[in-house]
């Protein structure tokens, strides 16, 4: 081969692999940071909904009768007995001892004494035991990821929980313990021998408190007019009904994000005629202010791992009335993957 051709043959090389990787950036990503609560009983817009549990040992199912501690509380207990590797940070480099964690769980806790005799009052400092029934709440930092076929990728580089859940008796101490979190690509299979538990949960995030990546090729407007125009064209099959039967999305409910006609009655300004003019109203974008996010969690005692599922997404559309107050929020649809629908 000639060094002409060859030269000739490293440029196509090195174009083909700049478009290659250009073709692969995502057109838009932001990042949040979330706390939500673990607990099924929990109200909120943040649901959690249990679907299988199962006790850390035959031993325990007697007393796991009695004690039903939340996802979050499994965690703490794991991190109290030294099973999970926690750290300060959120980097993940600076390991937490495990002799600090009594500690910094626990703190001190105050009781009134009363002398038999006199019957002053004395006031006694005494060590705090935790439950893990008092931590509900685990939180997250979600980074998310737009792709031209109307998928919003989720990864998670890390988790972390309150240490103090109930007050600040410890003001000095690290607030939060952070771990690592294995995200899972495929469809979990819901074995009873590896899972202790798992929770589907329905997370709803503000986009206004998002930190969006200065290097994004795409608004958050552009990116939803865009995901909306692929809704009403269909060209995408992975858009479904927004009822939780994650059934196909209709034709008729596709031609909802259709950007409606309105008329106006102008008038001129020399001889005040009237004229009708059709102009286009507001997009379905404008009104969608959160995104909803659909995610398993999955806790495996054994290993003491926090895996988690990413499903999909939906929007969130603002409703209000005539005089612009809120009235509710509706998810418009989802996205779901094929992969995740029994269909």
């Amino acid at each position: 081969m000639s060094v002409r051709l060859y030269q000739s043959f490293l440029l196509a090389f090195s174009l083909s692999l700049v478009s290659h990787l250009h073709a692969q950036s995502p057109l838009w990503s932001a990042e949040i940071t979330i706390q939500t609560s673990t607990d099924p009983e929990n109200e909120g817009k943040d649901r959690c909904y249990q679907i299988l549990r199962k006790p850390l040992s035959e031993a325990m199912e007697k007393a796991d009768e009695f004690v039903n501690y939340p996802m979050g509380g499994f965690i703490t207990q794991a991190i109290f007995n030294g099973d999970i590797q926690v750290f300060k940070d959120a980097n993940l480099t600076q390991e937490f001892g495990s002799q600090d964690i009594e500690k910094y769980f626990g703190g001190p806790d105050t009781i009134v004494m009363y002398d038999p005799v006199s019957y002053e009052e004395v006031i006694e400092v005494i060590p705090r035991e935790p439950s893990p029934d008092d931590f509900h709440f685990v939180g997250l930092n979600i980074q998310l990821e737009y792709e031209d076929d109307g998928s919003i990728s989720q990864s998670i580089p890390y988790g972390f929980i309150d240490t103090n859940p109930s007050n600040d008796l410890w003001p000095d101490a690290f607030r939060y313990l952070y771990f690592p979190v294995r995200v899972a690509k495929r469809p979990l299979k819901f074995n009873k021998r590896k899972w202790n538990m798992i929770d589907q949960h329905r997370v709803q995030l503000p986009i206004s408190t998002m930190a969006f990546d200065e290097n994004n090729q795409l608004t958050t407007s552009e990116m939803l007019d865009q995901i909306l125009e692929m809704v009403e064209s269909g060209s995408e099959d992975d858009f479904v009904r927004a009822d939780g039967t994650f059934s196909v999305l209709p034709e008729l409910d596709r031609e909802m994000f259709q950007e409606s006609i309105d008329t106006v009655i102008t008038f001129d300004p020399v001889d005040f005629s009237q004229e009708i003019v059709l102009v286009p109203t507001r997009s379905a974008a404008s009104s969608i202010d959160q995104i909803r996010l659909v995610q398993f969690w999955a806790w495996d005692a054994k290993r003491a791992e926090l895996t988690i599922l990413p499903i999909g997404y939906s929007p969130i559309s603002r409703v209000e009335d005539v005089h612009g107050n809120r009235l509710y929020e509706l998810p418009l649809f989802y996205h779901i993957p094929r992969r995740f629908r029994s269909e």
